[in-house]
């Protein structure tokens, strides 16, 4: 039974967390996150910040300082030569999305579930927060049919979430949402992807907008912004700190959090049309 862990996202570290125990180890991605990987629905804990990259390898001397008996790669572990440094560190877990990107959430509790050999643990964690994204969709019906767009905004460039099979915009599409279909034609088989600013306007006129990063980039960018659907209704949603790791990185108890704090956008979603 490992011990000592090590997780490498936020979600893998929330998973570790939802069944009892403290990883020894949490990744921290270098200029991007603030918060030594820890955020609030975790609760208080202490742990060894390790520093990533976002494309780059981990810091594999703070991991092998730590003493791990188990490695929660997620996205870190994607490129086979880190999976192997890592590996030569600790078991280590893989990617478990054929992406490499994001894990989905109940992946992670159920393979965590048989590590611990907790797997009716497992079960009620993943029965509970299905019930709550249920919930959510039972007090918003407004949601409906309607579409969302996740993006993030930098100078020139927006990421758009391109799939409804991410983890990320699975959440929605189980609130009874889709992804427009200007934004699935962008993906060109991929889940995330750039675009220039100057080709966003198809994209924006999604009845939800999710929108990490510099925000107000889109507005002073694009003529038409007070006209937009979710601009008109208020289902504007801008994301930073702990709800960028919330939203882009869904876990097992980020997803209420989550949820609790988009609850007045969601709410305003489809009453522009009003």
């Amino acid at each position: 039974m490992p011990e000592r862990i090590v997780a490498l996202s936020s979600s893998w570290a929330d998973t570790v967390i939802a069944f009892g125990r403290t990883p020894v180890g949490v990744g921290s991605i270098a200029g991007i996150s603030s918060t030594g990987g820890h955020f609030p629905w975790q609760g208080d804990y202490a742990s060894t910040s390790v520093t990533l990259t976002l494309l780059g390898a981990p810091a594999y001397e703070q991991i092998a300082a730590l003493a791990p008996d188990l490695i929660l790669a997620d996205y870190s572990a994607r490129d086979a030569a880190v999976y192997a440094s890592l590996s030569a560190i600790a078991p280590t877990i893989a990617p478990l999305a054929s992406t490499g990107y994001v894990d989905p959430w109940r992946a992670q509790v159920s393979v965590l579930g048989q590590i611990f050999n907790e797997t009716d643990r497992a079960e009620r964690l993943i029965t509970d927060t299905d019930n709550a994204i249920a919930d959510v969709a039972r007090r918003h019906p407004n949601l409906a049919g309607r579409t969302f767009l996740i993006a993030t905004a930098r100078p020139g460039t927006i990421g758009l979430i391109a799939s409804d099979t991410d983890p990320a915009a699975a959440l929605f599409v189980e609130l009874g949402m889709h992804m427009d279909s200007e934004i699935v034609a962008q993906s060109h088989g991929v889940t995330r992807t750039n675009i220039a600013v100057e080709n966003a306007l198809p994209m924006m006129g999604a009845d939800l907008l999710l929108i990490q990063g510099q925000a107000a980039l889109l507005e002073a960018s694009i003529p038409v912004w007070g006209n937009l659907p979710a601009v008109r209704s208020g289902a504007v949603a801008p994301i930073d700190g702990p709800l960028s790791a919330a939203l882009s990185d869904p876990s097992v108890l980020a997803i209420a959090y989550l949820l609790r704090a988009l609850e007045p956008q969601l709410r305003q979603v489809g009453s522009a049309a009003l």
